[in-house]
């Protein structure tokens, strides 16, 4: 487990992991290239989705975005500090990569900003160049932004720096 100390966003726990291939309910964020016009302006989703085809055009993998709740309402205490159990937000985060089109070639940058958690979550073919190491080194850099409020600049930075650690 990762974690950062930072003032106004200190992640719970912000690490990386595997998908596994439960599927999950329809929910109110979007997933993929697409966007959520009501969390960020015009110019910001033109950044991000100029980084997700950026991305996915440099490795031939999928890149997603998701920002939104990663809670298991079925769950009452959804977030825990015991990395070794797959808890809740990142089984959510799981099943969301497991929606995915393609979810062995995908990678999932998943950010709960009301619960403070990040996961990043890749696929089988994906893991062989994103390492566990290399995504937990991405994701305190975007704890980081997080942390001072940037959540563009948080994914924006975070997909070029998984481009940079795919292509070793």
């Amino acid at each position: 487990m990762l974690g950062c100390n930072a003032p106004r966003y200190r992640p719970r726990r912000v690490r990386s992991a595997n998908s596994s291939g439960e599927h999950v309910p329809a929910g109110n964020a979007q997933v993929g290239h697409r966007v959520p016009s009501s969390l960020f302006s015009s110019s910001q989703r033109v950044r991000i989705s100029d980084a997700l085809s950026a991305a996915d055009a440099a490795t031939g993998f999928t890149f997603s975005v998701y920002v939104g709740d990663l809670a298991d309402p079925t769950h009452k205490d959804s977030i825990s500090t015991d990395p070794t159990s797959d808890q809740p937000p990142l089984a959510v985060a799981r099943r969301l990569h497991a929606r995915l089109e393609k979810p062995a070639d995908s990678v999932l940058l998943a950010i709960a900003p009301n619960q403070r958690v990040l996961e990043i979550v890749t696929g089988e073919h994906t893991r062989t160049r994103l390492t566990d190491q290399s995504c937990g080194l991405v994701a305190l850099s975007m704890a980081s932004a997080l942390a001072g409020g940037d959540l563009t600049g948080a994914v924006v930075t975070g997909l070029h720096m998984l481009v940079d650690r795919a292509r070793w």
